[in-house]
């Protein structure tokens, strides 16, 4: 079974709010150059018992990556992506090798320090989308109201309540395009995961063997 209403929305980011308005999530609002309101929902802590958020940060990408090239084909808006195969324009952290497994940073929600909770990594990126105007494109599920988008974390390796949601192709994310000025330049994709999802999962994207828990602490 896939996510409902899966797909890529290119916008640009105006605001970022880290604190939790539902306990769970940051929250993004974006313009489409149709709507000025629209809202992206951040997976910053998780209901299951252990809360802690894996976090990638690529920045290996660039110009001639075949991801980036399709991106940068698309124009502002929603774009419904129902073809969950490696020919399509889904992604997949694993079968798709968009991250490396064991770069993952485990995460809790907010620390004491620098450099050791999930805001501290995302709230710079986040902010320097905002204040350079990055073009964004955010992956997930659309909401019912059609004015945003959740479940931009990856979508398979689930074995509790939302194994049923478990699929290939279809994970979240945001992948921004920085440009050449300002203080990130480029392409750089975020990606998240929660420490209780396998880091392995079969050809429907069921779990298989440790979570990220146990593979990274």
């Amino acid at each position: 079974m896939t996510i409902p209403r899966y797909g890529v929305w290119r916008g640009t980011a105006t605001k970022w709010e880290p604190t939790q308005r539902d306990n769970d999530h940051g929250h993004i609002t974006f313009t489409d150059g149709e709507s000025d309101d629209l809202d992206c929902a951040v997976d910053v802590k998780s209901k299951d018992s252990d809360s802690r958020i894996v976090f990638w940060d690529v920045v290996s990408f660039d110009s001639t990556h075949p991801l980036t090239q399709k991106l940068d084909q698309l124009a502002q808006g929603y774009h419904a992506i129902t073809d969950h195969t490696s020919n399509g324009l889904g992604l997949d952290y694993l079968k798709g090798k968009l991250v490396n497994v064991n770069q993952g940073r485990i995460l809790d929600y907010q620390e004491n320090g620098p450099d050791n909770d999930i805001l501290d990594f995302l709230n710079p990126i986040l902010n320097a989308a905002v204040s350079q105007g990055a073009d964004m494109y955010l992956f997930g599920s659309k909401y019912s109201s059609d004015d945003g988008i959740h479940d931009i974390h990856m979508n398979q390796g689930d074995a509790g309540r939302f194994a049923k949601e478990n699929g290939v192709y279809q994970d979240g994310g945001m992948i921004f395009n920085f440009g050449s000025d300002g203080e990130m330049t480029g392409w750089q994709g975020v990606f998240l995961a929660f420490a209780t999802q396998a880091e392995q999962t079969d050809s429907k994207g069921n779990a298989m063997g440790p979570t990220f828990a146990q593979t990274l602490g």
